[in-house]
């Protein structure tokens, strides 16, 4: 249920290209949230993941119900969009 929270959100975000990797680990205080995302090209790196972190959190609180402990991202990688050619 987490992932598909996250993807949603990921979807929705523009600066965020594809969650390459998840990972939650629950605990009775609540989930542990490990991200690895690839971020689109010309988007400033920490106020993009900063602003996720903070959505991502809040939809899972919102949803579930439970506290988010922690939600840690990583940044694997930045896809430059290819221009087409006239």
């Amino acid at each position: 249920m987490f992932r598909q929270i996250i993807q949603y959100m990921a979807d929705k975000a523009p600066a965020i290209y594809k969650i390459a990797k998840t990972r939650v680990d629950k605990d009775s205080d609540g989930p542990y949230i490990y991200l690895e995302v690839i971020i689109c090209y010309g988007y400033n790196l920490i106020t993009s993941v900063q602003e996720f972190k903070q959505k991502v959190k809040k939809e899972i609180e919102q949803l579930t119900a439970m506290n988010v402990q922690k939600i840690d991202v990583v940044i694997k990688g930045i896809e430059v969009p290819v221009k087409k050619e006239e």
